[in-house]
């Protein structure tokens, strides 16, 4: 890490350059620099095989390697031999949190130089330091090659920040290796001192591989910290870990090979490991040199154990093979994707050095330093249910069986009510007891509070983000075959559900340690309006860097959720299911748009008053063209400009006009790097929006950047809800709200924003639009244009049907287009909802204000897992009784569902940032949660409810704890006799 201001002059400086190895070698000149790499010798080979090594350039029609990360295309450089292959992308195709090409952007495993199609690694990059202008720009690279038993790609540059730090990293494989020798040198030709970390940066991103370190109460555990703290998160290590957790997976270690340790900080977004941080004098340099192994499998015990058998060969480290067996009470093996668990050997100095997911048969093998008595634990469904001490000499070491509890399991059928027959659906477990929620509730492995999107689960069935069953979620398909799972012992509601407009059905199961069948049955209900479709604008899947889903378990997530549909706006990917809709025989049910969710990684602007380099968060596209000849599959390069420059860029890829959407625009950043827009720059939104740019942030918001032909005002649609939970809501309403009274109109949207099956729910919120067409012979550009338009209703379970309903009878639907309501006109209300779909009250919002709310003049059904009682509200409303006594253009949003939370401003910018955290009715700074200097939050999410008698309890189990809220697009109403509709002012003309 860089310290700003360091100026050690001429006494630290050295007199003369030091030799640069690979920096003084010439163009095309391999480094003849010694390598401490070059001591190792891991030939994984069979006995005999010769093995091969191979370092091109991708070209059309190449076979590229694959996996749930995979984003090789033509023109980057594949490098691989026998037992790994790696891709490092063009030096003009950057991705992520890098500022150029020639990085790792794949890493997979090949067995006897086939390609297994595991790659679950996203990017690593070099750095020396935190800030953007720390990272690596590399502008040269070249392909190597010493004869058959060599490969090598050499790439150079200097720090993006300080061109005068020069920077060159060597890739190389020999044969049969399972990984990658790598050096990196960095040279100080600035004229001062610095401070570095020198170091690989690796992006996991969050819900997808997560590391792995062999440290003091460590292992998938790590330090929490944030952006200003970083420096106390730093640790030595011996080697860095990371394991896959999906299907199928690899696993990774990075050892070095030039320092007995490395040091670094870790988090389930982003590890550093480098050499230790050192001041680096003028003209002085440093040198890095690694080992990067990759292995099959979903645990980090095969690349452990070659970061071991290197420290071996390097550093005289003595390692041994651990066998042994896990068993249930009784005797049976037991093992493989039940045991989420694994077992974890970890020393007498609580140091955890290994983990293994048993196989099938309970078997499992791994390597751990020699001379060291070891605790085995065995972990099973977010718990240590056994374990087992054992001594491990210098000789590999058989540990005695394991022997864990018994557990049970549920065999699940779901039908279709009208058919008998069975259905896609998701099937939920909660505890139904005291007892069973505190037996069974925990976090799966690799949970980090730092960026963390790993939750708390009870029951805890599968790793949050793979496939199912994924947290206490289970995938049902249609078929022949029930769905099996194993589930601990204890008392639980069963829900299966198959989206808000069907029936939900339940059933209370006591699981023990034998199996239980279940079957439930779902029914379609006409809730939906006749002639619309349900659409989800922003999902993402395997394509996105912080996804970890498979596509066939998305896909059937599409089907169980009964959306009409989905756009995939992947991050920085253009994502296609063409081969998982085919294989589960979708395609003429559900359509799948391509999409985009372009996603800023490197801060590069400031705000007037901060030094805070900021991105301008995310944005949503489609439909955009998907090609997988491309970088990204088609997604244009999306950093260091503002969003009219990213909007000209899009465009040519975009099928038709499309729809740009901003999503989430009042998010949270996420380590360091802004999700909204809006709050990126800080806006003040109890100011207007200028009509010129005046400089000021809410200025740059609209304005059309330079060099761009676009405003970046000019997107269609934002996001009023995002995701199943309700926190984001109210923020995201009322930015929606500022701009609506400046007459700025933007259509409001509703999307799940999910990434898997635990973190939100699929079509949960979602959007009904009206729609001639249906999948498959889908008009996409007619329902773009309804959307576009403003015929869009976002709901996560309430129906709300409104019109202004004239005197003769005539009814308008809400719209982009204003109307001059006629004197005695009304606003018509219908709501209807599915009966475990609670809806206590209407809002008629007017100029963003309640100004009216409504009771259900019809009671909550008695049976919530019925299907009577759809209809809830069927009333008209006078608009001279809501509307303001002037002749102001107003505006009219109507609102159904669970009473708003009660929240404050704490900050003063017009945006809702506390809710009632203390619960006395009043939102002030006894609210605040004041760690690191807090002065506003947090806004939470409601209470979940614990009472099954309450009417938002089943509601809140199958939709990951939100309530309902539904609400409609804006009326329009041009009232003050001039064209168009000009809003009525900020705070609603009052």
């Amino acid at each position: 890490m860089r310290t700003l201001g360091l100026l050690l002059g001429a006494a630290l400086a050295l007199s003369g350059c030091k030799k640069e190895g690979c920096l003084a070698a010439a163009d095309g000149e391999a480094c003849t620099v010694p390598s401490p790499c070059r001591k190792l010798s891991l030939n994984q080979c069979a006995p005999g095989a010769a093995g091969s090594v191979e370092a091109r350039a991708l070209v059309a029609g190449d076979v590229v390697p694959g996996g749930l990360d995979a984003l090789g295309a033509p023109g980057d450089v594949l490098l691989g031999n026998d037992q790994v292959v790696a891709v490092i992308d063009a030096l003009d195709k950057r991705h992520f949190i890098a500022p150029s090409g020639g990085n790792i952007i794949d890493l997979g495993t090949r067995d006897a130089g086939k390609n297994r199609d595991d790659d679950s690694f996203n990017l690593m990059i070099q750095a020396v330091g935190i800030l953007p202008g720390d990272e690596v720009n590399y502008t040269s690279l070249e392909i190597l090659s010493s004869g058959p038993d060599l490969a090598a790609v050499q790439v150079r540059g200097a720090l993006l920040g300080r061109p005068q730090v020069k920077v060159a990293t060597r890739y190389e494989v020999r044969p049969c290796e399972p990984g990658l020798r790598i050096r990196t040198e960095y040279v100080n030709r600035g004229p001062d001192a610095e401070l570095w970390m020198s170091a690989d940066a690796l992006y996991w991103s969050g819900r997808e591989a997560l590391p792995f370190t062999p440290a003091a109460g460590h292992g998938f555990a790590h330090k929490s910290f944030n952006l200003l703290t970083i420096g106390d998160a730093f640790e030595t290590l011996p080697f860095v870990a990371a394991s896959g957790h999906s299907t199928p997976a690899a696993n990774y270690a990075l050892v070095g090979c030039n320092v007995s340790s490395i040091e670094g900080f870790q988090s389930d977004q982003v590890s550093s490991a480098g050499p230790a941080r050192r001041i680096v004098p003028a003209r002085d340099y440093v040198v890095f040199e690694r080992f990067l192994a990759a292995a099959p499998g979903a645990d980090v015990s095969r690349a452990a154990g070659v970061a071991l058998l290197a420290r071996g060969q390097l550093f005289g480290e003595a390692s041994a093979l651990l066998k042994g067996r896990t068993v249930r009470v009784g005797g049976a093996p037991v093992g493989g994707a039940e045991v989420e668990a694994m077992v974890i050997a970890t020393d007498e100095n609580h140091v955890p050095w290994n983990q293994v997911v048993p196989g099938a048969d309970g078997a499992f093998e791994f390597r751990v330093p020699a001379n060291h008595d070891y605790t085995l634990t065995v972990r099973a469904f977010a718990h240590d249910v056994a374990s087992a001490t054992v001594h491990v000499g210098t000789d590999d070491t058989a540990a005695p069986d394991i022997a864990v509890p018994l557990v049970g399991s549920l065999t699940l059928t779901v039908t279709d009510a009208a058919t008998g027959q069975p259905t896609d659906a998701r099937v939920v477990l909660v505890p139904s007891d005291a007892a069973t929620a505190a037996a069974t509730s925990g976090e799966s492995v690799g949970y980090a509070p730092t960026g963390s999107f790993q939750p708390i689960c009870a029951p805890l069935l599968g790793p949050p983000n793979g496939p199912s069953p994924a947290c206490n979620q289970i995938l049902v398909r249609a078929g022949p075959t029930p769905t099996k799972v194993d589930v601990p012992s204890g008392n639980y509601h069963v829900y299966a559900t198959a989206g808000p407009f069907a029936t939900l059905a339940h059933q209370l199961v006591s699981v023990k340690t034998s199996d239980v069948p279940v079957t439930l049955s779902v029914q379609a209900l006409a809730v939906q309006p006749a002639g619309t479709l349900s659409a989800d604008f922003h999902v993402h899947g395997r394509p996105s860097f912080d996804s970890s889903i498979p596509d066939l378990d998305r896909a059937l997530a599409f089907s169980a959720a009964r959306v009409d549909v989905i756009a995939a706006t992947d991050h920085d990917a253009v994502g296609n299911y063409d081969a998982a809709m085919t294989a589960l025989g979708l395609s003429s049910k559900i359509t799948v748009l391509g999409g985009l969710e372009t996603t800023g990684h490197t801060p590069w602007f400031t705000n007037p008053g901060s030094i805070l380099p900021r991105v301008i968060g995310h944005w949503l596209f489609w439909p955009v063209q998907y090609d997988p000849a491309k970088p990204r599959r088609g997604a244009p390069d999306d950093e260091f400009i503002e969003p009219g420059e990213l909007f000209d860029r899009v465009r040519p890829i975009t099928q038709g006009k499309g729809v740009i959407a901003l999503p989430h625009p009042w998010g949270e950043a996420y380590f360091g790097r802004d999700i909204g827009y809006p709050r990126a720059l800080g806006m003040d939104c109890t100011k207007p929006i200028p009509a010129s740019d005046d400089g000021s942030v809410n200025a740059r918001f609209a304005r059309t950047p330079p060099g761009a032909s676009t405003a970046s005002l000019a997107y269609d649609a934002q996001e009023v809800m995002n995701g199943s939970r309700n926190s984001t809501h109210l923020p995201y309403r009322a930015f929606w709200f500022y701009l609506l009274n400046q007459g700025i109109v933007k259509v409001g949207l509703a999307n799940s924003d999910s990434h898997g099956l635990s973190d939100n729910v699929l079509g949960t919120p979602r959007n009904v639009i009206p729609s001639a067409t249906l999948p498959p012979n889908l008009d996409v550009e007619a329902m773009d244009a309804a959307v576009r338009g403003g015929r869009v209703l976002g709901t996560n379970g309430p129906i709300i049907e409104a019109t202004l309903k004239a005197a003769d009878g005539t009814e308008t639907p809400p719209s982009v287009t204003p109307v001059t309501p006629a004197s005695g006109t009304v606003l018509h209300i219908k709501v209807r909802a599915a009966p475990w779909v609670p809806v206590q009250e209407v809002r008629i919002v007017v100029n963003g204000r309640v100004a009216k709310t409504l009771t259900m003049v019809t009671p909550a059904p008695a049976d919530p897992f019925g299907a009577v009682g759809l209809d809830r509200l069927d009333t008209t409303v006078a608009l001279a009784d809501v509307l303001p006594a002037d002749n102001r253009d107003s505006w009219i949003v109507v609102e159904a569902g669970a009473p708003l939370q009660l929240a404050g401003d704490l900050d003063g910018d017009g945006i809702p940032d506390t809710t009632d955290n203390n619960g006395d009715g009043v939102v002030d700074l006894k609210d605040v949660d004041t760690t690191g200097g807090a002065t506003t939050g947090p806004l939470n999410d409601p209470p979940l409810p614990k009472d099954p008698s309450d009417l938002n309890y089943h509601f809140a189990q199958v939709t990951n704890g939100g309530l309902p809220q539904a609400f409609t697009n804006p009326f329009l109403l041009d009232r003050d006799g001039k064209p168009g509709f000009g809003g009525p002012g900020l705070g609603g003309g009052k």
